[in-house]
């Protein structure tokens, strides 16, 4: 914690909270009338974490990472599925980068890496008045939301996958983001296909991989028998498909694999009617407009709000 050079255990996710709304966000209370002092636990909470690492606006996290294996035949990344705040990364002290935001996964390259004990540090910044967070300079909750790992990827991969899919036109398209660090020696080979309940459903046609040039391509094919996601009932009866995008390499070994999950869910309005996949929606009933965002976050609010919607055949 700041201005504390002593370590404690802590175990990611790690949620921070701003002092000054410690009383709204937790099951505590102020022991003093001064709204920043010291807290307590109501009844029968009193097994909570209220140590000053919980509160505080800058904290210092830090492990050792054994490998067991040489980290430079990869390219290394720190992965975060959700971060409020800013990042400072650091390995075997020295400094691979920072990430800044609150929406979406954090990535972070790591460089430093050796093989055996390895120390990866990292360095958080709750929301500031400053910078990117201007608009969230008293943010409530903050901290390492999401579930950490370390990613070692090959020299040449995939970095992500986008799916669009039609229902009215029957077709599937993709558009994939591959990474080139080094040079192709020979050509690579991206291979696309859908798998539904351990069966492959329909494949997307090949595409050659000649040079680091070839960074975003553009994939399609037509699908006359899909089946949409349903409509109706509590959860809306998803169907979900998984398009699996390999890389394999001259000898026909994979190299990389990407997986992402997709449904054909499409939504048009024609003249004053909305339609999802081919049926009339009615969108009926206030299902929220007034409440804000932090209000959605209430438990009990988000089981009443998104069950309302859900009946309007919202996707929520």
């Amino acid at each position: 914690a700041e201005n504390d050079p002593a370590w404690s255990k802590a175990e990611l996710p790690f949620y921070g909270f701003n002092k000054y709304f410690r009383t709204t966000r937790l099951p505590v209370r102020n022991a003093t009338k001064d709204v920043y002092g010291h807290v307590i636990p109501m009844d029968g909470w009193e097994h909570l974490d209220l140590s000053e690492c919980r509160f505080a606006p800058i904290i210092w996290f830090e492990k050792t990472v054994n490998l067991d294996f040489e980290p430079s035949d990869f390219v290394a990344q720190y992965f975060c599925e959700g971060i409020w705040g800013r990042i400072h990364v650091f390995v075997n002290e020295e400094y691979c980068g920072m990430w800044d935001n609150f929406i979406g996964n954090a990535v972070v390259n790591l460089s430093n890496l050796r093989k055996g004990d390895n120390k990866l540090t990292i360095f958080f910044e709750a929301p500031r008045e400053t910078g990117k967070h201007d608009l969230a300079g008293m943010a409530e909750q903050y901290g390492i939301l999401g579930n950490s790992w370390l990613n070692f990827l090959p020299k040449n991969y995939v970095e992500s996958v986008r799916v669009d899919t039609s229902w009215r036109n029957a077709s599937i398209s993709t558009t994939t983001h591959f990474i080139c660090t080094e040079a192709i020696d020979s050509p690579l080979t991206l291979r696309q296909y859908v798998m539904s309940n351990g069966k492959i459903v329909k494949r997307l046609p090949d595409m050659r991989l000649l040079n680091c040039d070839d960074v975003v391509l553009s994939n399609g094919t037509s699908w006359t028998d899909a089946q949409p996601w349903g409509i109706g009932d509590e959860a809306g009866s998803p169907v979900l498909y998984t398009l699996v995008t390999d890389v394999i390499d001259e000898n026909g070994a994979i190299i990389d694999r990407q997986e992402e999950t997709f449904g054909f869910r499409e939504v048009w309005i024609a003249g004053s009617q909305i339609y999802m996949n081919g049926k009339r929606i009615i969108v009926q009933g206030d299902v929220g407009v007034g409440l804000g965002w932090e209000k959605l976050t209430v438990p009990k609010l988000m089981d009443i709000q998104f069950t309302a919607m859900r009946y309007d055949n919202m996707n929520a």
